[in-house]
């Protein structure tokens, strides 16, 4: 029997990758147990038959199901012919309360008249980017004989393509319909997925698991329940972010929606990755957003972009933090005090030799830090005028990198990016390691990264990147809802279980 037209229609929809019947069974219920209204099964990553019992398996559960089969061209694995495609979704049909098939389906009429129960998700996917008009995409597709729902997903190639979703949502909302669902893929992306249903989209697509997200830049269901609260976002709720390259592997927005939830604060924290800054600028205002921290590689033209610095901001010429106040944006630095605050409970520096890698506007940061503590720095950058020019400006002494495996120093602080990525990377070769304390301001999701491994391998004293990141965190919060101690204290007993560090007690 045709799924009733006054049911509910799918909202949260968990997206499952059967490369094994049991791990797509797992998955699903996973997803049921997050919270999700809705799977879709992608038919195509199948290796062998597809699993269609798993449709049932998930209607059990009191899922809706949705079936599709995408193609290599839209970003699917199918390789078939449409056939053979086509008999599959028809087999999928008898089972499913949604086929979701592409408009430019040669099969699409036969299918929409064999399906004895589904109903008829009609979608457009755009690999290429995103155009700047979507609405002749909204009617090709409500032309669609039997469409319940249309779905058009382009990918992102700047942050201003979130934008061009969010105000085709708008625009549809405003005539009360709720047929469509809209977002970009990609990183650049991931904006539109968290804020679709609060623009007005009729649904959102997360990953069922984390580990197996079914297109680029696909959060799970359970990051997009657990740390973005998706669909309690509300014409009233602040939006806050981190705008950098990259951002994927950033513990920012995870703690900072810890603390908002732990305060009782509507607001949320968002990833904005930009290559250039100037991509980013123009949703400050347009979505807007209250504040935002700068991570690499844009601190330091984040100083520019200012309407207003702070004193630290201005000295260190580097941002890392924002507030939109009365349409100016007004820039401050917490790493310095951030950063220095764990080093400083470790051990003194005053008299230390110190290395310092990078130059950027962390390092610039540790350099202004380091000097006001009495230290002795010695600057590394793999740009040699970079370290020059920082070292001239901070009373520092520029080394070269053929220099370190001879250095003398007591304090190991790395400021570069040497281990985001590739976590075999090391910042400075293992022979030079040495000193009392290595300090790395890179952190990996539960695990360390190399330099500390190898540093704690020599019985060098480790301190992980965290715990400046939970630092500085928490200024940034003070900046930004102000300076309530019963508020902070709360903030920072969520920020240290998100980021799984023991309670400190002052």
């Amino acid at each position: 029997m045709r799924r009733d037209e006054r049911d509910p229609p799918p909202r949260l929809i968990a997206s499952v990758l059967p490369e094994s019947s049991e791990q797509a069974r797992q998955d699903i219920e996973r997803a049921a147990a997050a919270g999700a209204d809705s799977v879709e099964l992608r038919l195509d990553a199948s290796p062998s038959d597809p699993p269609l019992a798993l449709l049932e398996h998930a209607r059990r559960l009191g899922l809706l199901t949705i079936a599709t089969c995408r193609r290599v061209s839209d970003g699917g694995a199918f390789a078939g012919g449409e056939r053979e495609r086509l008999s599959l979704l028809e087999r999928a049909g008898s089972l499913a309360d949604f086929i979701d098939i592409e408009a430019d389906s040669g099969a699409l009429e036969r299918l929409t008249h064999s399906m004895s129960r589904a109903r008829l998700i009609a979608s457009h996917h755009d690999l290429s980017g995103t155009p700047a008009d979507l609405e002749p995409l909204v009617r090709r597709l409500r032309s669609v004989p039997g469409a319940a729902l249309i779905k058009i997903v382009t990918a992102a190639r700047d942050l201003r393509d979130n934008l061009t979703h969010r105000n085709l949502l708008r625009r549809i909302r405003g005539k009360n319909a709720r047929d469509l669902i809209s977002f970009a893929m990609g990183q650049k992306g991931v904006p539109s997925r968290i804020l679709a249903l609060a623009w007005g989209s009729a649904a959102g697509y997360f990953a069922a698991s984390e580990l197996r997200p079914a297109a680029a830049g696909q959060i799970g269901l359970r990051q997009a329940i657990e740390t973005f609260d998706v669909g309690e976002i509300g014409g009233r709720t602040r939006l806050f972010g981190i705008v950098g390259f990259p951002v994927a592997h950033s513990l920012s927005p995870a703690i900072h929606n810890a603390a908002f939830r732990s305060t009782g604060t509507d607001a949320r924290y968002l990833p904005f990755e930009a290559e250039k800054l100037e991509e980013f600028v123009p949703l400050v205002r347009e979505l807007p957003l209250a504040g935002f921290s700068v991570t690499a590689p844009h601190k330091v033209a984040a100083a520019r972009a200012m309407d207003e610095l702070d004193g630290a901001a201005s000295a260190i010429g580097a941002v890392n933090t924002a507030l939109a106040r009365e349409g100016r944006l007004i820039g401050f630095n917490t790493d310095a005090e951030g950063g220095m605050a764990p080093l400083l409970r470790r051990m003194p520096v005053r008299g230390s030799r110190v290395l310092l890698l990078g130059a950027g506007g962390a390092a610039r940061a540790f350099a202004y830090g380091l000097a006001d503590e009495g230290a002795r720095v010695l600057i590394c950058n793999r740009t040699p005028e970079s370290a020059e020019d920082l070292a001239h400006e901070t009373g520092a002494q520029a080394v070269r990198r053929d220099e370190l495996a001879q250095l003398s120093y007591e304090i190991l602080i790395n400021a570069t990016p040497a281990g985001i990525e590739d976590p075999e990377e090391l910042p400075l070769s293992a022979e030079a390691i040495r000193g009392r304390l290595v300090y790395d301001l890179v952190y990996r999701r539960g695990e360390q990264t190399r330099l500390l491994r190898e540093a704690a391998a020599r019985g060098i004293a480790v301190l992980d990147g965290r715990e400046m990141l939970l630092e500085q965190a928490l200024l940034q919060f003070r900046i930004w809802l102000g300076p309530d101690p019963p508020a902070l204290a709360r903030a920072r007993e969520a920020m240290e279980q998100a980021l799984g560090l023991a309670s400190r007690q002052d």
